[in-house]
């Protein structure tokens, strides 16, 4: 070719489905170009997007090996106002042109002035500032549509009725965009973005039309959805050297058919732009290059359209009968190169592209694209493959609010705002970018001595005081026991105190400041915690392909924050989150040249040799038509703007594009977050289509089962190809090893649970305690018996007129000191007064009856003999009488349930704690009491419920109770101090101890699955 068009076709062609369009279109062009070394040089190449840019280059190098080559010079009309300057320069449009069109106007700037001017408005129920920013961001996007369909909003103004419907609302709405809008731009000198690219592209195509430029001008791969891009086009296709190169235009479509096309049809958007260019079908010319190839996959071409013909032309269905040949052809195709795969889940489908990723990955040179419009599934995907370090990119880029340095910041704001909780603070210490100015083997130091002294257990008071507090109680505790706290804690929490309390101190409760200073206070304090000893924070924070992003993000904030109003904490923390989320982080560099995850508009013109279309499901792909806020269907399209149905029809033409691509693989979940799913109507017509050809449809599924397994593999991807079944835990440690010192509440376990004495005391591991521990039974219980403890040492004698209320302000005292859930108090105070008024009633009764209080919360132990040397009982009883008859009442004070105490089961040594305290008494080993024998057992249960307390006592047979812990607690000591006696896990399910710290190091549940084979197993 010479660059005049071939005698007889037009300047429209086409390349159609399932050729590779960028290699079809270099092919096409090198051929134009000859043996001219400049030809391609003096070409003009219209694309629709950057990456089909990239995509067309990277064509040209491999359809010439790789050899130096001057390029058509290639630009993205797509992304227009962003390439302005080099595509305006080179066409040399006229400047005054360019003064005349007044500067895009900011996102974000946009975003706050709509939201200031929503704010300003009467009874537009923007209360807040982010209510008001993401009514602005949906303003904002119809304000796009309206430019990008080059109407006015005065004419949607007038298609609103202003009645006492819900749509005066909208109109209210409406005549911001009307009223008050066109009056901001002015004042910021200023237009919208989509304005102003349909105003550069009506200037090109007025300067194109008025001067036709001398070299080939070609604009390929777009449809022409956006009416300025379909003007242009016109202008291309009325030029001398102009041509147009269409994606995928369907040339044998019956005329029924291609006239019933409506919004939801993949050739909907094409039939438009035709329309627009007073072109019919019959006009179009294949692409040149494309005239060798155009039978290669011409039987997919054929399915892919019978699938998705309208349904006013679909009882042909009934009529399909196809010739054996292209029967034949499809029963090939069906076989070698079309697979469906249905996972049963959204997480197993991840794991099956990854799989077949890595598979095709062993082919050199081989390339993949994963086509979808889910983004949770690109993410999981992407995540799978780092896993075996494939870094995968995925066009639609990562929420900065996602990215590690988005997070950190969150992280920032969340502990400033949470008063430095100690969840929320431990997070931010625990992310990788938070250093505070130490090393990272300090830091990991200082964050674990912080969180065991202070961040662990109970809830502190807020702040950094509350904090401080925790950590000289722990410091006192310490010193007690002749130990010492670890002083990074308290360092590393001075550095955090000085990073983060310039940002809590602007976010003070009650206090409004204004945007601009929140975010640098906010900025400020991520730095610091950034910082390391060999590098600034601002240099860790902000560098990457997030933190780049985010230092763009926060400089926006600072640059327009002025146009907001002053904000409260809570408003920022909001504000921050929202606009985060509708940020993405792109990573240009540093990923695998020979994978793609794309959206539907990106992949229109990418080439793979496996083509996977994931998420196939309804409501996915295609998506949701969904709902427009201001305007009914109806309204739509009297105002000439798209209807949401055409969203479908531009996906179907994706899905059209990627089915007919030569290897192909379709892939979706039955289930996704728990919630059956529908596959999408194109994999339900493509069953019909396949019966009605009398095609085994069963073909699409065959390859499941054979090599490679990909579906196998997926599920077991996670999955150790040898797996061992723990057994029941029987630990045999040296008696050296073994415990020689236990507590009589110790040996209940012992007899419960022995594994729990071995970990505790043979491995000498203690449960960390949670982190803002939320009372429970046990704090219950402390709270109790402190009071109970203190009120009775105060009345050792006799009880004061007002018992009850003395005994309740105890323990209302105890909770008033503390700070962690207030709510799980106030519940149970009126429980606790209603056992208060029965302890005293039944204290005073008991004292009635000569029993004299002696001792309280007092430590006492007995030594016995045992094969392996001697052996320490040890007890720190709740409290010890003296009755009339000079024997004792040894008595433990119970918040549980009644029921798990009796009188039988303290005698048959089930409950061995009151006994062996009576034999430790018996034997002289309290301080504070001489030896005596004890003739009062007793649990008191206080419960505060339906009946508030109750005793469970002995007072016969104590002797005998006595002669069985003692004999138990003999024959425990001795079993146990021979080394084949092992430690078992719960020996005894008919008696299971109420707390274990340690089932999950014993694996219980893993072992009691396995019933009778638990002890093969080991």
């Amino acid at each position: 070719m010479t660059g005049t068009h071939t005698p007889g076709t037009g300047p429209v062609f086409n390349i159609p489905a399932g050729l590779p369009f960028a290699d079809t279109l270099a092919a096409g062009l090198l051929a134009e170009a000859g043996d001219d070394p400049m030809a391609l040089a003096r070409m003009r190449v219209l694309l629709p997007t950057r990456r089909a840019c990239r995509v067309l280059r990277e064509s040209f190098l491999r359809l010439t090996g790789g050899r130096p080559l001057l390029l058509p010079r290639m630009h993205p009309i797509g992304d227009v106002h962003e390439d302005e300057p080099a595509l305006l320069d080179a066409i040399g449009l006229d400047p005054s042109t360019m003064i005349d069109i007044p500067p895009a106007m900011p996102p974000l700037r946009r975003q706050m002035l709509l939201a200031r001017a929503i704010m300003a408005a009467p009874d537009l129920g923007a209360d807040t500032p982010e209510q008001a920013l993401a009514l602005a961001a949906a303003l904002a996007r119809l304000l796009d549509q309206v430019h990008t369909e080059n109407k006015s909003i005065e004419q949607l103004q007038n298609l609103v009725p202003e009645d006492g419907t819900h749509w005066h609302v909208t109109a209210k709405f409406l005549r911001v965009l009307s009223e008050i809008w066109p009056g901001l731009l002015r004042q910021e000198g200023m237009i919208d973005a989509a304005d102003r690219r349909n105003r550069l592209m009506t200037a090109l195509a007025a300067a194109w039309t008025a001067h036709p430029p001398a070299e080939r001008v070609i604009a390929a791969g777009t449809t022409g959805s956006i009416p300025a891009t379909a003007q242009l086009l016109a202008a291309i296709a009325k030029m001398p050297r102009g041509a147009i190169v269409l994606p995928g235009l369907d040339m044998t479509m019956d005329e029924d058919s291609w006239q019933a096309a409506e919004d939801t049809h993949p050739q909907a958007t094409l039939k438009n732009l035709l329309q627009q260019l007073d072109l019919t079908r019959a006009d179009i010319a294949l692409w040149p290059a494309a005239q060798q190839k155009a039978e290669d996959r011409a039987p997919r071409r054929w399915l892919a359209a019978e699938l998705m013909r309208p349904a006013p032309t679909s009882d042909r269905w009934q009529m399909l009968h196809p010739d054996p040949g292209l029967r034949a052809a499809l029963t090939a195709d069906l076989s070698n190169a079309i697979d469906l795969y249905e996972c049963d889940t959204a997480q197993e489908e991840a794991r099956l592209i990854a799989v077949m990723i890595r598979h095709a990955l062993e082919t050199p040179r081989r390339t993949v694209a994963v086509i979808t419009p889910d983004r949770r599934l690109a993410r999981r995907v992407a995540a799978i493959c780092a896993r075996w370090d494939i870094a995968v990119d995925d066009s639609a880029g990562q929420s900065l609010a996602d990215s590690p340095a988005g997070v950190f910041l969150r992280l920032v704001l969340r502990a400033a705002l949470e008063d430095v909780r100690p969840g929320a603070l431990l997070a931010l210490l625990r992310h990788p970018l938070c250093r505070a100015g130490l090393t990272a083997e300090a830091m990991a130091q200082g964050v674990a001595a912080l969180e065991t002294a202070a961040l662990r257990g109970p809830k502190p008071p807020p702040g950094f005081e509350g904090l401080r507090n925790r950590l000289a109680e722990r410091h006192r505790d310490l010193q007690q026991r002749g130990q010492s706290l670890d002083p990074a804690a308290d360092d590393l929490l001075q550095r955090i105190d000085a990073a983060l309390s310039p940002l809590i101190t602007a976010l003070r409760p009650g206090a409004e400041t204004g945007l601009a200073p929140l975010i640098a206070a906010h900025a400020q304090a991520a730095e610091m915690l950034a910082s390391s000893p060999d590098s600034p924070g601002a240099a860790r924070l902000w560098a990457g392909d997030d933190g780049t992003t985010a230092a763009g993000f926060a400089a926006d904030i600072l640059q327009h924050g002025e146009l907001m109003p002053a904000l409260t904490a809570a408003q920022y923390g909001q504000m921050f989150d929202t606009l985060a989320a509708s940020v993405s982080v792109r990573s240009p560099t540093g990923l695998h040249p020979r994978i793609f995850i794309l959206g539907q508009l990106e992949a229109r013109l990418v080439q793979a040799d496996l083509t996977i279309l994931a998420g196939l499901n309804e409501g996915t792909w295609p998506p949701e038509p969904g709902h427009d806020p201001w305007l009914s269907r109806s309204m739509r399209r009297q105002a000439g703007l798209p209807v949401p149905e055409r969203g479908v029809g531009l996906s179907a033409h994706d899905f059209v594009q990627g089915f007919c691509a030569p290897r192909v693989v379709m892939t979706r979940a039955k289930r996704v977050d728990g919630t059956q799913t529908v596959p999408a109507r194109w994999l339900q017509r493509l069953d019909t289509v396949l019966k009605a050809a009398q095609i085994d449809a069963g073909l699409l599924h065959q390859r499941a089962a054979e090599t490679p397994p990909y579906l196998t593999l997926a599920r077991t991807a996670d999955i150790s190809p040898v797996t061992r079944p723990q057994g029941q835990p029987r630990p045999t440690p040296p008696v050296a090893l073994r415990p020689r010192r236990l507590s009589v509440t110790e040996i209940e376990t012992w007899l419960r649970d022995p594994y729990g004495i071995y970990a505790k005391h043979v491995l000498r591991l203690r449960p960390l305690e949670e982190i803002e521990k939320a009372p429970d039974a046990a704090e219950r219980g402390t709270v109790l018996h402190d009071a109970i403890s203190n009120f009775v040492a105060n009345n050792p004698h006799t009880l004061p007129p007002d018992a009850a209320d003395r005994l309740y302000d105890m323990g209302a005292d105890i909770v008033a000191r503390r700070a962690d859930e207030p709510g799980f108090w106030d519940f149970w105070m009126p429980r606790y007064r209603a056992l208060c008024t029965w302890f005293t009633g039944h204290e005073k009764s008991w004292r009635d009856d000569g029993n004299r209080f002696e001792i309280a919360e007092q430590s006492g132990q007995m030594t016995l003999p045992g094969p392996g040397g001697d052996f320490t009982l040890r007890v720190r009883v709740d409290r010890i009488d003296r009755r009339a008859d000079g024997r004792m009442a040894v008595i433990d004070y119970k918040s549980g349930s009644a029921g798990k105490y009796s009188e039988k089961k303290i005698l048959s040594g089930h409950l061995p704690q009151l006994p062996l305290t009576a034999l430790i008494l018996k034997q002289g080993g309290f301080e504070k009491i001489a030896a005596a024998d004890t003739g009062y057992m007793g649990y008191w249960v206080l419960t505060g419920g339906s009946t508030p307390g109750e005793t469970k006592s002995l007072e016969d047979d104590i002797d005998t109770a006595l002669d069985t812990a003692a004999g138990g607690l003999a024959d425990l000591i001795a079993a146990f101090d021979q080394a084949e006696t092992p430690y078992i896990a719960l020996p005894r399910p008919d008696h299971l101890p109420d707390f274990n710290d340690y089932d999950h190091l014993a694996r219980v549940q893993e072992w009691t699955a396995l019933g009778d084979d638990a002890e093969d197993a080991a």
